[in-house]
């Protein structure tokens, strides 16, 4: 049970659960529109709300404030507005701290292009506190249009987009003249095989010429996968090029590489790889029985592609890998793939 306790300020309330009082959470008292902001500062008022649905929390208050804790940032806050429906994260910076060989202003501005790359929900907006500003946060604001969620749902449903999107930035930001970076969004049950997959990419840049470490990392639900090549003077648009053909492979060649003869061992590595991922996703989805558990897990969309081509400057309408992929949109698709073309270019490095 929830109950205030007055101050010596008349504006300021102590917060009481179950007859423990809250050491550092309070609320507040706004005369102009007769209601109280709630402001959480310790997991004794979160924990007593988080479960509660938002249609019985409104009722009781304005505002509702509270941070979390980030490797993104110094702290997420997060305030969800009654009044104007909305839920909002910022990520919050101290300069002071600041020790990143980008500015705040870039990670601004590259967070902004790619939520509007990548969201596509009318109720989430881009949010910055104040512009001139950028250390007192910016992020995104989320229209509430359930109110029987709990305070914990709204904030499962949100929060990794959020999350993803920053990071996504972050990394690029860090790679820019020295890597690649995307981010994927795989299911619990087919996480395994496609980053193994995932992980075979430098392999296979090896078998093309092109020297690489990759690296694979987390954030909530998301999977965040670099590419570094060995050489500074190694274009990125040729790995983000094979990066592209690479992944679109397992969708792609439906009939398999046994279409080549005498395969040498670049060639058959990579085809056992694809059958082998694409047998660990048939093997999931009979066992979850879900339709999205496909090869199209790997499929870079649209405006996934478009976040390659401007860590490169590129347009989206050339050929890429010479005439071996060619870049179109057809069902939903952005890739062409002449498979004997790109077999034979792995056959003729190894020779």
């Amino acid at each position: 049970m929830v109950k205030l306790i007055d101050t010596s300020n008349e504006y300021r309330k102590k917060i009481e659960i179950n007859g423990q009082i809250s050491e550092d959470s309070y609320c507040y008292y706004n005369s102009s529109s007769d209601s109280y902001s709630l402001y959480i500062r310790d997991n004794l008022v979160y924990e007593a709300i988080e479960n509660k649905k938002i249609s019985n929390i409104y009722k009781d208050f304005e505002c509702i404030y509270f941070s979390k804790d980030s490797d993104l940032c110094d702290y997420i806050e997060n305030a969800i507005v009654f009044s104007r429906f909305e839920y909002r994260m910022l990520c919050r910076f101290e300069l002071d701290d600041w020790n990143n060989k980008f500015s705040l202003r870039d990670l601004f501005e590259k967070f902004h292009e790619n939520l509007l790359l990548r969201n596509k929900s009318s109720n989430i907006k881009f949010y910055v506190d104040d512009d001139e500003l950028l250390a007192n946060g910016f992020g995104l604001v989320v229209k509430i249009d359930d109110f029987e969620l709990t305070l914990n749902d709204l904030i499962s449903q949100s929060m990794p987009l959020f999350t993803e999107i920053m990071q996504e930035s972050i990394n690029i930001l860090n790679n820019v003249d020295s890597g690649l970076s995307m981010v994927f969004n795989f299911s619990e049950e087919i996480r395994t095989p496609c980053e193994q997959y995932l992980m075979y990419f430098s392999q296979f840049l090896s078998d093309l010429g092109v020297k690489a470490t990759s690296e694979i990392t987390h954030s909530d639900n998301a999977t965040f996968f670099s590419v570094t090549p060995d050489s500074k003077d190694q274009a990125l648009e040729v790995i983000s090029n094979a990066l592209v053909a690479y992944l679109s492979m397992p969708d792609e060649l439906n009939t398999g590489l046994n279409i080549m003869n005498n395969k040498d061992i670049a060639v058959m590595q990579l085809e056992s790889n694809i059958l082998h991922f694409k047998s660990q996703l048939m093997l999931a989805q009979s066992i979850i029985q879900a339709k999205d558990a496909t090869i199209q897990s790997l499929s870079l969309s649209n405006k996934q592609y478009q976040l390659l081509l401007d860590q490169n400057n590129r347009s989206d309408t050339e050929n890429i890998i010479g005439n071996i992929v060619k870049v179109k949109e057809y069902d939903g698709k952005m890739f062409s793939v002449d498979l004997p073309k790109i077999v034979k270019n792995l056959k003729r490095i190894l020779r």
